[in-house]
């Protein structure tokens, strides 16, 4: 079961080190509103800035018709109807009449001319059979489906009235207003140029009004920032600061450090940004909502800064702070953060209650996007821990909160989560059906990226479905959207992927280009495990291709660059086996058995290094067939005999099976035909049990 949400429950620091790493990028806004601009900050993956197109949204009340109930006198019994009607906010049942129903239609088309939906008709006799009551609750399920599907009738309040949701107008009103005022809040006005404020620091030294001048200075720097000229604005700021100190403005200090770190943050400098952040909080004792807010500025960057125990350690702070205050639109802020980070740790527990307490909030307070974010936070930590239902169904919460919002970013989102959820749990018809929605999302908000890694889903599920022409389709459309985007990394993913589905094309000409591509980009980039990863699929494409000494080449290169990555690194330990297997199996084919057994053994030792059971068995298998081919009989005998007790303790009836065979060719060969018969006669029936399963 999911870890329970304990009332009880408390927050601690982290007993384990980080297992994600932690997001070292962020997003800016500009808050323009007050005379001291000020410069803020989130975590790149937030959806503070995720732009609302109301035009295009839907309705977010969702009503079924739950059930049907037999009421009223012996002599005049009738039915009724229990509707169940959901918002992001509430959950509301009421009970009606046949006659509420037809009712509200008359109200509805009157007032909507173009509304032609059907209506139940009335009946006279047998108005109580199941069969015509349920047929019935399925013709008002359907009306109830049309006419919520029509926005302005989703909005009328003769239908929210009928619906128990009288004040859901009131909502969405409240809403779009906070939005427009906190859109107007962050705007960047066409006229902010860097002339306008030059003029306003020279106005302010004339007149001698140090204070305007810093003001001026830091509207400046902040501009500078935004025009990704960081050392300038850097600059300007600084002198923004010390004319602050001189003049002893306390607000204008605490705004100046915060702004200078977020300036720091900006280029990655997060210990600079650390000091002017703790610098501010000592500043901001005697105003504890500030103090909150830095808390939580401190966290994340303590934790892009790799300080993952010191930014829990602010989160709490800043927690602790917001329920004294009882500001719960800042406890939630605080929650929030405090859960990416556990989440980030692997501490999956404290992440996921961090996230509940968040969400419990978030709905009392009306928050529609930070609600959708929470609940599709909550869906990724649970799809980590393999609960994949509950991601599903908090993935498809978040949804229908972005459609009724018009957030198409975190509509797209969703989308995408929905499908690797159902790629993962094998179901392509879904998973094809949810890239392509998010695809056609991403293109309408015209985000390249994205649609890149929607082609790249696409492909994959393609490529597990055997359709390797669509795959490669696919991967070739997202390779042009990531060269447009100059992303060398990402390119060389495409060109790795395009590769594998050629090889199962047997296209290996093309497959040898793609890798040779890959490993060209992989050294641009100087990543020695790429360049690794493509030298080892290069010396497989070249051994489909049948040329195998390019094959022995590339893999005897790829061993040579196992040197330079680290001894303690997982990966690279498997790699390293992983490629002597393929030599082993090069120098095999080209009929050098002695060369595929010196690296076999080379593979084995790795395996048992690493407590590899089944790479063991396996790779003994590969030494046997080799000395038999060799006629070292004795000692292919040893090694049958050696992977035949692995495959033993790991119950694989195959590789048994396999074993026992190879035993009875090797007994046949020395002579020993009764217990050749023996071994054969123990496989044969693992062999035709696996044909009938």
């Amino acid at each position: 079961m999911p870890p329970d949400v304990n009332k009880d429950f408390e927050f601690k620091s982290l007993s384990v080190f980080p297992s994600n790493p932690p997001s070292s990028e962020f997003q800016f806004q500009v808050r323009r509103d007050e005379e001291w601009h000020e410069y803020d900050f989130f975590r790149a993956e937030t959806w503070n800035s995720h732009t609302l197109k109301y035009e295009e949204r839907k309705s977010g009340i969702r009503s079924v018709i739950t059930k049907t109930e037999t009421r009223g006198p012996y002599s005049r019994p009738f039915t009724v109807y229990f509707v169940h009607t959901k918002t992001a906010f509430s959950v509301k049942g009421v009970c009606k009449r046949f006659s509420d129903f037809k009712e509200l239609d008359q109200k509805i088309k009157k007032q909507f001319k173009n509304f032609h939906c059907p209506f139940p008709p009335d009946k006279v006799f047998n108005a109580l059979q199941p069969e015509f009551v349920n047929e019935r609750k399925k013709q008002l399920q359907r009306y109830l489906d049309d006419a919520l599907a029509v926005p302005e009738i989703a909005a009328y309040a003769e239908l929210h009235s009928f619906l128990n949701i009288p004040e859901y107008n009131d909502y969405v009103s409240h809403e779009q207003e906070q939005v427009k005022k906190e859109q107007k809040r962050f705007s960047n006005p066409e006229s902010e140029k860097p002339e306008t404020y030059l003029r306003m620091i020279d106005q302010a030294k004339s007149s001698g009004d140090r204070i305007s001048e810093a003001q001026a200075f830091n509207a400046l720097g902040i501009l500078y920032c935004e025009m990704g000229l960081d050392p300038q604005g850097i600059e300007c700021l600084e002198s923004s600061l010390e004319l602050c100190r001189v003049e002893g403005d306390k607000k204008g200090i605490c705004i100046l450090l915060s702004n200078l770190a977020c300036a720091h943050n900006k280029q990655e400098c997060h210990s600079l940004a650390l000091s002017c952040l703790k610098e501010c909080d000592d500043l901001q004792g005697e105003d504890p909502p500030t103090q909150a807010q830095i808390k939580i500025k401190l966290a994340l960057t303590s934790s892009a800064n790799g300080e993952q125990f010191e930014a829990v350690e602010f989160c709490l702070r800043a927690l602790e702070l917001s329920k004294n205050l009882e500001d719960q639109v800042l406890e939630a802020t605080c929650l929030f953060t405090l859960g990416t980070i556990y989440y980030d740790a692997g501490e999956v527990r404290q992440a996921v209650e961090a996230f509940e307490r968040c969400l419990v909030l978030r709905r009392k307070t009306r928050n529609k996007i930070g609600l959708a974010e929470t609940l599709n936070k909550l869906g990724l930590t649970y799809c980590d821990i393999g609960y994949d239902l509950r991601a599903i169904d908090y993935f498809e919460q978040s949804l229908v909160i972005c459609e009724d919002s018009a957030d198409l970013h975190g509509q797209a989102v969703c989308l995408q989560h929905l499908g690797n959820v159902f790629k993962m749990q094998k179901d392509n018809k879904l998973a094809i059906d949810f890239f392509e929605r998010c695809l056609s999302v991403r293109e309408k908000i015209n985000d390249k990226r994205g649609c890149a890694d929607c082609h790249e889903s696409l492909g994959l599920v393609f490529y597990g479905l055997g359709n390797f022409k669509t795959a490669t389709d696919h991967y070739e459309k997202a390779l042009s959207v990531r060269i447009d985007l100059g992303d060398r990394a990402a390119q060389s993913e495409c060109h790795k992927s395009l590769g594998t589905a050629y090889i199962r094309m047997e296209d290996t000409g093309k497959a040898v280009q793609s890798f040779e591509r890959c490993l060209e980009l992989q050294k641009q980039i100087g990543n020695d495990n790429g360049i690794v990863d493509a030298l080892i699929s290069l010396g497989l494409a070249h051994f489909k291709a049948g040329d195998n000494q390019a094959s022995v080449k590339h893999l005897e290169d790829a061993l040579m660059w196992f040197e330079f990555l680290p001894e303690e690194d997982a990966a690279s330990i498997t790699g390293k086996a992983v490629c002597l297997d393929h030599l082993g199996n090069v120098y095999s084919k080209m009929g050098r058995p002695s060369k595929a057994v010196e690296h076999y053994k080379k593979s084995l030792v790795v395996k048992r290094e690493i407590n590899d059971m089944t790479g063991e068995a396996r790779c003994r298998v590969r030494i046997g067939l080799e000395h038999l081919s060799l006629s070292n009989l004795q000692e292919a005998y040893y090694e049958f005999e050696s992977a035949l007790r692995l495959f033993e303790k790991l119950e694989d009836d195959h590789g048994i099976a396999i074993c026992y065979e190879n035993l009875g060719d090797t007994l046949m060969k020395l002579g020993e035909l009764h217990e050749a018969i023996i071994a054969y006669e123990k496989c044969l029936p693992i062999k035709v049990e696996s044909v009938y399963s």
